[in-house]
């Protein structure tokens, strides 16, 4: 059994030697490539149930005699308990793995043994009448006969399997060769005598003739103190080969990251795994060694009680192990069957002795329009790439599907983005080491356009006007014009910021109005139109309470021209005079006007105009405008006139 001992290490070592051939080659030819390659070494150790399975059924014409008729044994099959502990090395490429290394495994098996009569029925008491002693029955019971088998076996694993990041399984083979092995047969055998004369049974009485041995010395005979004598031994099994498969977990998998980023830290990193697995040997390798070994008889004890010329065979008992005795063999020298299993439970712990090399990244870069979400113009974004180091950053250019995918080295960087139209990106760090990212997605916001439209705000017609632009939160000042030709003006705008939109036109009072984050919009201004004032202003749309003096708020376009008038021309005074129509008393139409032009005065007050720049008349019904017999000359002759006092100051003053 040795040579093949020696053939499995050779081929072991074969194995292992071409593997790291062929590693060394592919790391010479390729030096520039990035290996993904994990080496780390394992320990490992497991428990379960285990066995010496076989295909004994019932050992014919191998048992006793009593009475003139034939026994046998039939063996039941029970197992044990086993273990193991191995040490080795294990590679990891991507999700593959390969593990090999010795492993040191330990199997016991039991084997209950029950007698059978003719008719195949289970017993253990047999009465035995001496043919010189007639009044006398003889008995012997056996009990609990059983044998128990021990193996301890070095093997060599070599297995094959994947990681599924939380999962994991690896199957394969393991050969090796059993280092010990020993087997206990263990029986309690008590005897006993009935005899016609006698007033109680005798107990303890042995036999005075033995075939081989006096029955007294016997290891299954024997009990002393209620102690099962056992019969002890060593057994070789020789050569074995297994089937051999495990699935479990990476318990690293279910730690906390802060755990597993802290292990990655470590110079070398553990790595635990648990799972269930199976151990089945390959059929007939040392049972048909241990068959081969054992061809005589001798391996059975027979003892006649009371008899010195043979008499009766009343028993026979092994005196080596089973797996050797003719119960095997018995049951076809070499076709019995002995599987060694070994099923349990297995942990393992990895200590991982290199770190894989990471590639360069190769961050994929993409850039859109964050509102549309559609690239920009093809060719024309670019992406600046700053490492911690250099002094400038450098510029790479999109391709056309609007993508870029550079090779980047280990450190800190800092990427932004650009596109004619669009505003600058955001500065995005990123670190190697650390980040994760795969993709930057760069959204840039279009540069904001506003487009102007000036009008007069009687006529709502267009008109040239200077527009100029002034930021809040910067310098930025903008200025642009319309014309009678280009009516319209586009203006670029800095997204977020805020702008006092100062607007003129010759012949138009200016205007200043706030602009914030407007995009892409239509903005209209209208202009108020100078106006000269000579004589008059008269204000047709004063409307009043009936019959009152309370100002409506329907008035309220004629109270601001005549505001405007007042605060843009602040040199000049006015005279209101209000007017009625011709309903009511003279006398009473009289006060109803003086009351409104006094009405309107304080109303201006109130916005802010000095009281001296105001003088109030009335003059009721006594200078309409129009016929008082309709209600539209009515209306008409219901008016307020608002006259220039000084009219030189008015020359050049503008409403």
């Amino acid at each position: 059994m040795k040579k093949y001992l020696y053939y499995s290490i050779l081929v072991a070592i074969l194995v292992s030697g071409s593997m790291s051939a062929m590693a060394a080659k592919k790391k010479m030819s390729d030096r520039r490539k990035y290996s993904q390659d994990i080496h780390l070494v394992s320990f490992w150790g497991g428990a379960g149930y285990s066995g010496l399975v076989n295909n004994y059924s019932k050992s014919d014409n191998l048992g006793f005699t009593y009475d003139l008729t034939s026994g046998t044994y039939k063996p039941q099959f029970l197992g044990g308990g086993g273990g193991m502990i191995g040490v080795g090395y294990e590679l990891h490429h991507k999700k593959f793995i390969f593990s090999v290394g010795p492993e040191f495994r330990v199997l016991s098996s039991r084997d209950n043994f029950h007698m059978l009569d003719a008719n195949g029925e289970k017993f253990s008491m047999i009465d035995y009448t001496h043919p010189e002693y007639s009044s006398m029955v003889q008995h012997f019971d056996i009990q609990r006969y059983h044998e128990t088998n021990v193996v301890g076996q070095i093997m060599l694993p070599i297995m094959f399997g994947a990681n599924f990041e939380k999962f994991y399984f690896l199957a394969g083979g393991k050969v090796g060769y059993s280092i010990f092995g020993h087997y206990h047969q263990r029986a309690k055998i008590t005897s006993s005598v009935t005899d016609e004369m006698a007033v109680d049974d005798w107990y303890e009485i042995y036999s005075h003739f033995l075939q081989k041995e006096q029955l007294g010395k016997h290891p299954l005979y024997q009990q002393v103190d209620g102690i099962k004598p056992t019969f002890k031994g060593k057994n070789n099994f020789g050569l074995d080969a297994t089937v051999s498969a495990e699935f479990g977990v990476n318990i690293n998998e279910f730690m906390s990251a802060t755990w597993q980023k802290e292990n990655m830290k470590k110079k070398y990193p553990l790595h635990m795994r648990a799972a269930a697995f199976i151990d089945y040997g390959i059929p007939n390798m040392y049972a048909m060694s241990l068959a081969k070994a054992n061809q005589t008889n001798t391996d059975m004890l027979t003892f006649v009680p009371g008899v010195d010329d043979g008499g009766y065979a009343v028993e026979k008992f092994f005196t080596t192990s089973v797996h050797k005795s003719q119960i095997a063999r018995g049951a076809g020298a070499f076709n019995a069957r002995v599987n060694s299993l070994l099923v349990g439970v297995k942990f393992t712990a990895l200590l991982q002795l290199n770190k894989p090399k990471i590639p360069n990244p190769r961050l994929l870069f993409w850039v859109t329009d964050a509102f549309t979400d559609n690239q920009p113009t093809k060719s024309i974004a670019r992406v600046a790439v700053h490492q911690q180091g250099r002094k400038r950053p450098q510029q790479k250019a999109m391709k056309r599907d609007g993508k870029l995918a550079p090779r980047l080295y280990r450190g800190m960087y800092k990427f932004s983005a650009t596109a004619p139209g669009y505003l600058d990106s955001d500065t995005i760090q990123f670190d190697h080491q650390q980040d994760l990212k795969d993709t930057i997605h760069f959204a840039l916001i279009p540069v904001p356009k506003n487009v102007f439209y000036i009008h007069d705000a009687n006529t709502e017609a267009l008109i040239p006007a200077s527009i100029t632009l002034i930021s809040h939160e910067s310098e930025d000042k903008r200025s642009g014009s319309t014309t009678a030709e280009q009516t319209s003006l586009e203006m670029s705008l800095k997204y977020g910021n805020t702008y006092d939109v100062v607007v003129s036109a010759p012949g138009y009072h200016s205007d200043t109005l706030a602009l914030s984050d407007l995009y892409d919009q239509n903005v209209n201004y209208y202009l108020r139109p100078i106006i000269r004032v000579r004589h008059k202003l008269i204000l047709k749309h004063m409307y009043f309470a009936t019959d009152k003096t309370d100002i409506l708020p329907m008035s309220e376009d004629d109270i601001l021209t005549l505001y405007n008038f007042l605060k843009d021309n602040p040199k000049i005074r006015v005279l209101i005079t209000g007017h009625t129509d011709s309903q009511g008393s003279e006398e009473h139409n009289q006060k109803l006007s003086e009351g409104r032009s006094e009405s309107l005065k304080n109303e201006m007050i109130k916005r802010g105009i000095a009281a001296d720049r105001m003088e109030t008349d009335g003059k009721g019904e006594l200078e309409p405008i129009d016929t008082n017999a309709t209600d539209a000359g009515r209306q008409n002759n219901r008016r307020v006139e608002v006259t220039v006092l000084n009219e030189e100051e008015a020359e050049e003053d503008i409403f």
